[in-house]
C-alpha cells in the first residue's frame, strides 16, 4: 500500500478502510472502472476476493455470506451494468434485513449529469439503489471513504440490518490528488431505540397473567444473535415457540417446547397456537404474507417485539409494542419474569404434547401427499450435521423444506422469502461455505431457478468447494405452473423448459455430476459430495405440487 510522502489513490483508501473494520472477503468481478481495488487487493492478503461470474451472483454470494455469518458481505462492482446486475441481490437484502454493502464505481465527477455518454454511464446510477435501499451514499474524495465505510458499517449494527450502497467516482478511485469534493452527503445516523420501561412492565404482567401463552420467533431473533435468550424465556413461561419461515432455526426443532415452522398447515391448527391467549412476537414485520392471508393465528393479546418502529401496527395491530434489540429486551424480560414465573395469577396449560401430535400430523401429510418429499427430506435430514447450512431457491421442493425440514441451528437456513428471488440458492451457498469452509452446505434449486445463476457452478470449481447443489428438475418453471393450475384451471403457458443435461453440464464446468433415481440414493451421494474436491451437481428428475 502507499505509505510514506506517497499519498493513497481511492482505491488504496478503500481496502484499507475495510480492513480497518475486520472485513475479510469481497466478491465481485473486476472491470475498467475499478482497477485501483483490485490493484489495492493485490497488496492486501486480509481480504480474500472471490471473483464471480456475474455481478448479481456477487451480490446474492455476498448476502448469503452475511446470512450465515453474521458478518457483512460485502459485493464490489463495476459503473452501470455492473452495478445494476447488483441491484435485485439489494432488493432482496433489504426484504430480509441482511447485511449487505455494494460499493461500486460511479463516471468521473467532471462528467457526472453532464449526459456525454462516458462509458458505463447512467442517468442515475444513486437513484437507482435510493429506491432499493435506505442507506445510499457517493465519496467525492479519498478522504471520505473511510468515514462513508464506517457510516455504512455501523448502519448494519443501528436498528434493522438493511443494505448499504456506497459509489465512488473514477477519478477519485485513481488519483491519489482527489483528496476532497463536494462534502459526502452521508445517511443520518440511527439509534437503537432503548425500549420503554413502562412498555417491559406491561408486557410483563401479560405474559405471567396468560393462561396459553406462545411465542412467535423470526429472523430478528436470530440476526440480533438472541436464541439463547428466546429459549430461556420460552421455558420460564412454558410456552410454546412457533417460527416464521425465515426464523427457522431461532429454536431447535427438536426443542420440546418448539412447534415448528407456521407456514406448515399443521402447526398453525395445533391449539398451542391457534388458541393462545397471549402472543409475543419478536422479530417478524407480520407482512400480508403471513399475517393478512391467515397464515399465522394471532392470539388476542399481542405482544411484538421489533428493532424497527414502522414494524409495528402495519398489519396486525399490537396491544403492548416494543421496539427495541431483541436480545436485549428479551434479557429484561427474563430478568422480570424468571422470579415472578412461580408467583403466577393463573397457572399456565400444561404443555400437552402439542409439539408430538404435530410431528405425527406432519409425517402423515407427507406420505399421504408425497412419499417423495418425504423420503427426500427424512434422507436430506439424515444426511446432514447439525449445523449444516441450507440454501434455497423459489422452487417447489423448497417450499415443502420450508415447511417441514427440521433446522437446529441459527443461520442454518436460508430462504430469499419475501423477495423471492429465482437463481439465489447457489450463490448464496458459495457465500455461505466461504463463511464457513468446515461446516457442510447444502443449496437446493429447482430447474428454472438454477438456470438464473448456473455459470457460478464455475466459480465454486474454481474455488475447490466441497458444495452439493441438488437440483429438483420437472423441466418447468414449476411454480407457475402451479399457479396457473389453480388460478386458470390448468391452462399453462410459458412454463415448459427445455432443461439441458444437468449432469453434463456440471461436468463442462469443472463440477462433479450425478443423476439419481430415488431418495434412497441421496445419502451416498451427499457423502461423496462432501468428502470430494469440487462442487457435485445432484438432480432428481421429478415432478412436484404445493404443498
Amino acid at each position: 500500500m502507499a505509505t510514506g510522502d506517497h499519498p493513497r489513490n481511492g482505491g488504496q483508501a478503500l481496502v484499507a478502510a475495510l480492513k480497518d473494520h475486520g472485513v475479510d472477503t469481497v466478491f465481485g468481478i473486476p472491470g475498467a472502472h475499478t482497477l485501483a481495488i483490485y490493484d489495492a487487493l493485490l497488496d492486501e492478503p486480509d481480504i480474500h476476493s472471490v471473483v464471480s461470474r456475474n455481478e448479481g451472483g456477487a451480490g446474492y454470494m455476498a448476502d448469503g455470506y452475511a446470512r450465515a455469518s453474521g458478518k457483512p458481505g460485502v459485493a464490489i462492482t463495476i459503473t452501470g451494468p455492473g452495478a445494476i446486475n447488483a441491484l435485485t441481490a439489494v432488493g432482496g437484502a433489504y426484504s430480509d434485513s441482511s447485511p449487505l454493502l455494494v460499493i461500486s464505481s460511479q463516471i468521473p465527477s467532471t462528467h457526472l449529469g453532464a449526459g456525454q455518454g462516458y462509458l458505463h454511464e447512467m442517468r442515475d446510477q444513486l437513484g437507482a439503489f435510493d429506491a432499493a435501499t435506505d442507506w445510499t451514499a457517493r465519496a467525492n474524495g479519498v478522504s471520505e471513504i473511510a468515514p462513508a465505510i464506517d457510516a455504512a458499517l455501523h448502519h448494519f449494527r443501528d436498528g434493522r440490518p438493511t443494505p448499504a450502497y456506497l459509489e465512488i467516482p473514477l477519478d477519485v478511485l485513481d488519483d491519489p490528488g482527489r483528496e476532497s469534493g463536494a462534502p459526502a452527503q452521508l445517511p443520518a445516523r440511527r439509534t437503537v431505540p432503548v425500549v420503554d420501561t413502562a412498555a417491559i412492565e406491561r408486557a410483563v404482567a401479560l405474559l405471567l397473567a396468560a393462561e396459553r401463552p406462545v411465542i412467535y420467533a423470526g429472523w430478528g431473533v436470530i440476526s440480533a444473535n438472541a436464541t439463547a435468550e428466546l429459549a430461556a424465556l420460552a421455558e420460564a413461561l412454558g410456552a410454546p415457540v412457533a417460527t416464521s419461515v425465515k426464523g427457522k432455526g431461532a429454536i431447535p426443532d427438536d426443542h420440546p417446547l418448539c412447534l415448528g415452522c407456521a407456514w406448515a398447515a399443521e402447526v398453525r391448527a395445533s391449539p398451542a397456537l391457534a388458541e393462545a391467549d397471549v402472543m409475543l412476537a419478536i422479530g417478524t414485520r407480520f407482512t400480508v404474507r403471513t399475517a393478512s392471508w391467515g397464515r399465522v393465528p394471532i392470539a388476542p393479546t399481542l405482544i411484538h417485539l421489533d428493532v424497527d418502529p414502522i414494524a409495528h401496527d402495519r398489519t396486525v395491530p399490537a396491544t403492548v409494542a416494543l421496539t427495541g434489540d431483541a436480545r436485549d429486551t428479551l434479557r429484561q424480560l427474563l430478568e422480570r419474569i424468571v422470579p415472578a414465573a412461580g408467583n403466577r395469577p393463573r397457572a399456565p396449560r400444561v404443555w400437552g404434547g402439542y409439539r408430538q401430535e404435530v410431528r405425527a400430523a406432519i409425517d402423515r401429510k407427507l406420505v399421504e401427499q408425497s412419499p417423495f418429499v418425504a423420503e427426500t427430506l427424512h434422507a436430506l435430514r439424515e444426511s446432514l450435521d447439525r449445523d449444516a447450512i441450507v440454501t434455497n431457491d423459489n422452487c417447489l421442493f423448497c417450499f415443502w423444506a420450508g415447511r417441514y425440514l427440521p433446522m437446529y441451528e441459527p443461520r442454518t437456513w436460508q430462504f430469499p422469502m419475501q423477495f423471492c428471488t429465482l437463481g439465489w440458492a447457489l450463490p448464496a451457498a458459495i457465500g455461505a461455505k466461504v463463511a464457513h469452509p468446515n461446516r457442510q452446505v447444502v443449496a437446493l434449486a429447482g430447474d428454472g431457478g438454477f438456470m438464473f445463476t448456473c455459470q457460478e457452478l464455475v466459480t465454486a470449481a474454481s474455488l475447490g468447494l466441497n458444495l452439493p447443489i441438488i437440483v429438483f428438475n420437472d423441466a418447468a418453471y414449476g411454480s407457475v405452473r402451479e399457479n396457473q393450475t389453480k388460478r386458470y384451471g390448468g391452462r399453462h403457458s410459458g412454463i415448459a423448459l427445455d432443461t439441458p443435461d444437468f449432469p453434463r453440464l456440471a461436468e463442462a464446468c469443472n463440477a462433479r455430476g450425478v443423476r439419481l433415481q430415488h431418495p434412497g440414493e441421496l445419502p451416498a451421494a451427499l457423502a461423496d459430495a462432501f468428502a470430494a474436491d469440487r462442487p457435485t451437481l445432484i438432480e432428481f428428475q421429478v415432478t412436484l405440487q404445493f404443498p
